[in-house]
């Protein structure tokens, strides 16, 4: 090997400094995914209604976005028109956040997450038949098959043992079923049309002054915020920067420290950890029906998860 070449090749201990930052840096964005679940349940079922929870959320979105825009300009926009740009709200902004957030009246954080999670890869490939895309390949139709076999369990454990915070009602369902959908039908728009995660993140963090108005102006709308201002400051905090912001950024330096199915992997991971906060933070009971349809549908998601990411990206 010429001298040449063995200065394009990394050292092994630079490589391995590499893969450790993307390992932290997916674990990290994961965990904050994780931990906006309980901290949605967490209010939404004490201080904050969904409405409330929303609106602080983009109050917390818009300086950072403002910011961004004026940063990035040219980027945030690229190939974006007004419809488009409509569309991506509507598909996941202010009423993405509050179906999401109602759900978790119903679910507690570690199954809400579970939840939604799990539907999520389902629809995907319904939203990949019906456009007469090429079909999923062996090893993802079992990973289908495997969420779909524990989100039956869930739903018997649910039926047999009544909703609880571990066991999701029919409410729930229904919520995260049609966040699940919304979601499923953006990620399909942002690789047909190329759209930055980042930039997404400042568009939608921008929709707060149309929603502003749109809350106040809504019939018989019980606006208190009498919660605690500790209360105020975490959705702010959280679900304002952190989730959109930060935990996107942190997962796209995994992919490019650790490589993009490592990151994905990781990511996947965010419905354990929600399980685990759920029960250490929020003394979320787990039964064991729960707990082995929890087990069989976070196995389905890491499989499909893997089979996604070895599929090549389509041109």
């Amino acid at each position: 090997m010429t001298s040449a070449a063995r200065q394009l090749r990394p050292a092994p201990r630079q490589a391995q400094l590499r893969l450790a930052t993307g390992i932290l840096c997916g674990t990290c964005a994961a965990l904050i995914w994780a931990g906006g679940a309980v901290v949605s349940r967490h209010l939404v079922t004490h201080h904050l209604s969904p409405l409330e929870l929303t609106l602080l959320r983009y109050l917390g979105c818009l300086p950072v976005a403002l910011t961004a825009l004026l940063w990035c300009r040219s980027e945030t926009w690229r190939g974006l028109s007004a419809s488009r740009i409509l569309i991506l709200i509507l598909l996941a902004g202010p009423l993405y956040q509050l179906v999401v957030v109602s759900g978790y009246l119903y679910a507690g954080a570690g199954s809400g997450t579970l939840l939604i999670t799990g539907l999520l890869p389902i629809f995907s490939l319904l939203l990949a038949i019906s456009r007469g895309g090429c079909g999923p390949g062996r090893r993802y139709l079992l990973a289908i098959a495997t969420i779909t076999t524990g989100l039956i369990l869930l739903w018997q454990a649910s039926q047999h043992h009544g909703s609880s915070a571990s066991n999701p009602a029919w409410q729930a369902w229904l919520l995260f079923s049609v966040a699940a959908l919304a979601w499923a039908s953006l990620n399909h728009l942002v690789e047909t049309w190329q759209v930055d995660s980042f930039g997404l993140s400042v568009i939608l963090g921008l929709t707060a002054p149309l929603l502003l108005p749109a809350l106040f102006m809504m019939e018989n709308l019980n606006l208190r915020f009498d919660a605690p201002a500790a209360d105020f400051l975490i959705q702010i905090a959280y679900h304002g920067v952190l989730v959109p912001f930060l935990a996107t950024s942190l997962f796209f330096a995994a992919v490019k420290h650790a490589g993009a199915q490592l990151a994905a992997a990781l990511q996947a991971l965010s419905p354990a950890l929600a399980v685990t906060l759920g029960v250490v933070v929020l003394n979320e009971q787990l039964t064991l029906w729960t707990a082995i349809a929890a087990a069989i549908l976070l196995s389905g998601i890491l499989a499909a998860t893997s089979a996604a990411s070895r599929t090549p990206a389509r041109s």
